[in-house]
């Protein structure tokens, strides 16, 4: 089925229209190129997810006001995460859920290092 020039179902295709009108790309480079792009987005996400979640609880009104803007910087990009999604292109979707994953596993990673004791030992 075809809603107004998109696909229902997935494509393996360079020329594909993402997020805007004018953002559109019909070429091998242009679209390697989004695809950086769209994971770069996806680990930001990530980062920006676990940096909120590994917050201090807020102290006072300009602590809360950050972290509710990091919040929505945060739910905004996985918005646009999902529409690039939504496109149905085999690459922009690989290249989302790539972006999810190393973001995580680099988010995850930095979370789980040792801490060093005032004496200078680490813990594990």
């Amino acid at each position: 089925m075809d809603m107004m020039g998109m696909s229902a179902y997935f494509v393996w295709s360079y020329e594909v229209t993402v997020l805007f009108k004018e953002w559109t790309v019909s070429g091998p480079v242009g679209y390697f190129m989004t695809c950086g792009l769209v994971m770069l987005m996806a680990v930001t996400a990530q980062h920006l997810k676990g940096t909120l979640e590994t917050m201090q609880r807020p102290r006072d009104t300009s602590d809360r006001i950050s972290q509710t803007l990091l919040y929505g910087c945060v739910i905004s990009i996985s918005y646009l995460l999902m529409l690039v999604s939504m496109t149905f292109n085999v690459g922009l979707f690989a290249s989302v859920i790539a972006g999810h994953m190393i973001g995580y596993y680099v988010t995850s990673s930095a979370a789980h290092q040792p801490s060093a004791s005032p004496t200078g030992c680490t813990h594990f």
